[in-house]
């Protein structure tokens, strides 16, 4: 069934590209959700996102990392500390590179502490390509951006030892498009309430793990498997830190509740990454480059308030969770105000402070009293 082939690529998520470097392929890992994978398939090479769970924390990072630093430099939250652990203790070796982008501070700090790691104690861990980014909305930041995209193909062309041709690149897009279709179209059954988020959560994070086209012919075939049977389950939205795997999803629905929409890069929104048609392609990479926000970061905080509060409307929930995960200080600092946009657009709203990473019960109480008193 492709339901289950799309969940078996998300449990082992370097299956994938691991068979594509045994058969001579070249792999190219990256971080967070705002590099462009379209180039990286033109150029001939599997494009491999970084992912983090519970189960990757090794203690790598704090051997072999927040020994070179001052303590107050190295206050990550664990759902970074489980890529970095990962990266360290050698499981993308079958990645020829690994691009690390401008993103949460977290995020970009891993180029550094990589090549730290191997000058100090020549741990054998990727050549790391920085992707720099310019957050600003002025034409200056535009053509800055497009010129920091020149600079990654040119890269990626030299890895590849050709030149990335037209054809290559608008069939790369092509396929991502489509890709996108299938996880909108599996985010949309489960917004009618006939699927569980937790496993949702799994079919839309297998984009990350196999090819464009891949992923795009497996979820279509697997929105028809789908039984249409409602779900008399709260309809919950999920905001707050990134989510990399389904325990929390899980949680709720054990509760009462059903996530049937998120605003997180593991969710739902990788499907927004749309390209315009009316550009050439590398163009229109370019400027979602530019435009687009990466891991919930957008500019000014209005518009990240606005973009959460308008998706959770468009998909008439019952209720809404922000949960917010211990030294996430992105999420931290721009939560509160988006759970006061909340309650003013009349969803009932409980926020989650200082979660723990991969201890997903910690909040049953506080949950089963929310929801108790939706009930009522």
């Amino acid at each position: 069934m492709s339901i289950e082939a799309l969940r078996a690529a998300w449990r082992d998520p370097e299956a994938a590209a691991r068979a594509h470097r045994g058969a001579g392929g070249r792999v190219v890992a990256f971080l967070c959700d705002n590099v462009p994978t379209e180039l990286i398939s033109a150029a001939g090479a599997f494009p491999l996102r970084v992912h983090g769970r519970p189960n990757r924390l090794s203690g790598a990072r704090t051997r072999l990392v927040d020994t070179l630093y001052p303590p107050d430099v190295t206050q990550r939250p664990d759902f970074v500390g489980s890529m970095l652990d990962a990266l360290l203790d050698g499981r993308y070796d079958i990645a020829d590179a690994v691009i690390v982008p401008h993103n949460r501070n977290a995020v970009q700090a891993i180029h550094r502490e990589l090549a730290d790691a191997r000058a100090e104690y020549g741990v054998a861990v990727p050549t790391t390509w920085y992707l720099d980014k310019a957050w600003s909305p002025f034409e200056e930041a535009r053509a800055y951006n497009r010129q920091a995209l020149i600079d990654l193909r040119a890269r990626l062309e030299s890895m590849a030892g050709a030149a990335i041709d037209d054809a290559s690149l608008e069939q790369a897009v092509n396929d991502a498009e489509r890709a996108r279709d299938g996880l909108a179209a599996i985010a949309g059954v489960r917004n009618a309430n006939v699927l569980c988020g937790s496993i949702a959560l799994e079919m839309m994070g297998a984009y990350w793990s196999l090819p464009a086209s891949a992923y795009a012919r497996l979820a279509v075939a697997a929105v028809d498997e789908i039984p249409r049977v409602p779900r008399q389950r709260l309809r919950v939205y999920l905001g707050g830190s990134p989510v990399d795997h389904p325990a929390f999803y899980a949680q709720v629905e054990k509760l009462g509740g059903n996530i049937v929409a998120e605003d997180h890069c593991w969710g739902e929104r990788a499907a927004d990454a749309r390209l315009s048609d009316a550009m050439a392609p590398f163009d229109a990479l370019a400027e979602r480059f530019h435009a687009t926000p990466a891991c919930s970061i957008r500019f000014p905080l209005a518009a990240t308030i606005a973009a959460n509060r308008d998706r959770a409307l468009r998909s008439q929930v019952d209720a809404a969770i922000f949960r917010v995960e211990a030294r996430d200080a992105v999420q931290a600092w721009e939560t509160p105000e988006q759970v006061s946009a909340f309650e003013a657009a009349g969803i009932p709203t409980l926020h989650l402070r200082m979660q723990p990473y991969g201890d997903e019960s910690a909040a049953d109480e506080c949950i089963a009293a929310f929801f108790s008193g939706l009930a009522r």
